[in-house]
């Protein structure tokens, strides 16, 4: 029989094992409701919390991850909106980042903004996830960005690292697009979507996109800070991978979700030192992406100033 003193030591071992793993994602949420009048600010309180606690607190992969490695993003509702006592519009801010390697820099993955919110919640309503059933549209929404955020974080780091967290996203949408109150899961709704975004995702003309991503982190980003020259030529080379995916199907929702994420990032990168095809970067750049033409010329300005 084992002494209780031995079973008191394993024990603590165990949590100690327990409590050095932590869930996948270090979501920071804010509920912004000052549109809303004659409010019981209580309520958004609660709100607040039990969109963190299910953020933090569901087990989206069967992966390990130690706290240091939870992928850190941002959950923003703006809500103009009540209809009711508990449903709610507005919209939605997603962000996420990912650490570089030998350094303290995040890179932003995702900065999207749904236009598409909408949902009831009841106060002191507990959320739970069931992956088999659409029980709520909050629920479903935010369950689908945890899955949207983790992914495109696999992404990054191997080649359709992503990809069965992108079909848990495809299968939440799958089991969303039957309410008739919830908005923001069908094409025809949008050409900036949920539907869209997932479609890109998995569809085959955006692999080259996706395939960037690999190359602009692990091989460019995490090499900048001692192997500079030759980690720029893979962020380019990166760009150019991109380009393929653009040439197939402009004006795509997940290229629109790569620049909105990486365009402030990549003047930064390509102001700051000499590199010889800078104009043609900048052309293709351009081409990719035309809204942000004033950003681009930003590579080319601030270089000549140096």
């Amino acid at each position: 029989m084992m002494k209780p003193i031995y079973k008191y030591l394993i024990i603590l071992f165990s949590l100690n094992i327990y409590c050095n793993y932590a869930q996948e994602l270090n979501s920071r949420i804010q509920v912004n409701y000052q549109q809303i009048q004659g409010v019981d600010r209580q309520k958004f309180l609660n709100m607040k919390t039990a969109i963190f606690e299910f953020m933090n607190n569901t087990r989206w992969t069967n992966d390990v991850f130690y706290p240091e490695e939870r992928i850190e993003c941002n959950i923003t509702l703006n809500l103009n909106k009540q209809i009711g006592l508990n449903e709610y519009r507005g919209s939605l801010n997603v962000k996420s980042s990912r650490t570089i390697f030998n350094s303290s820099y995040n890179s932003p993955i995702l900065n999207i903004v749904d236009n598409n919110l909408n949902f009831e919640y009841d106060e002191n309503e507990v959320l739970e996830f069931n992956k088999h059933n659409h029980t709520s549209n909050l629920i479903s929404i935010l369950a689908y960005y945890a899955y949207i955020i983790i992914g495109m974080d696999y992404d990054t780091f191997s080649i359709e690292g992503g990809q069965e967290f992108f079909i848990n996203a495809q299968k939440v949408l799958n089991n969303a697009v039957g309410d008739q109150k919830a908005i923001g899961w069908k094409p025809y709704e949008s050409l900036f979507n949920r539907h869209w975004l997932i479609e890109n995702l998995l569809h085959n003309d955006f692999k080259n996109l996706r395939n960037a991503n690999y190359i602009y982190h692990l091989n460019g980003l995490d090499k900048l800070s001692d192997q500079k020259e030759s980690a720029r030529d893979e962020i380019i080379s990166s760009l150019y991978s991109v380009k393929k995916s653009f040439d197939k199907k402009q004006g795509n929702y997940l290229l629109k979700v790569f620049f909105d994420a990486k365009s402030d990032e990549i003047v930064n990168i390509f102001s700051d030192g000499f590199i010889s095809n800078k104009n043609e970067v900048v052309d293709l750049l351009k081409q990719m992406d035309p809204s942000n033409i004033s950003k681009w010329d930003r590579i080319l300005l601030e270089s000549n100033r140096k």
